[in-house]
């Protein structure tokens, strides 16, 4: 067996350190007072804490602003069910998916909140179809 070259394809390791959180994961705020910046962002989502009702939000900015960490916050503060879909995933199958599922309860309190990242980077289907279920203009379903 001498002059074989054997792989470990196991888990990754660094000098068997084990490492439970990323410092992006670790570091993340908790809630909303602890964001630096989005101010307007932050004003609407503490005036929708204090009186929840159902709503569309579309948070524009450059990456890395914490655009999806605040909207997980708010999710987590709300409490709401959480549905995060990246642009790789939001195809038309997804966001039908999706729509029929949260037609139901969610299984945290009264509110479903839906995470789409960068939704300017999915389909143009999949865009048209968020649109149209955003506009309730796909609520009536022909026979």
């Amino acid at each position: 067996m001498s002059g074989q070259i054997i792989f470990d394809l196991g888990e990754p390791r660094q000098h068997d350190i084990a490492f439970p959180l990323s410092l992006v994961e670790k570091y993340r705020p908790q809630c909303l007072t602890q964001f630096a910046g989005l101010v307007e962002a932050k004003k609407v989502f503490t005036a929708l804490l204090k009186a929840p009702r159902s709503c569309n939000l579309m948070l524009v900015g450059p990456p890395g602003t914490g655009k999806t960490s605040m909207a997980m916050a708010f999710a987590e503060l709300l409490p709401g069910t959480l549905h995060h879909i990246s642009s790789q995933k939001a195809d038309v199958a997804a966001i039908d998916g999706l729509w029929e599922h949260c037609q139901f309860c969610p299984t945290r309190r009264r509110f479903h909140v839906i995470i789409l990242d960068e939704a300017d980077e999915a389909t143009e289907r999949a865009q048209v179809q968020l649109l149209s279920r955003l506009d309730s203009a796909a609520t009536l379903r022909p026979d």
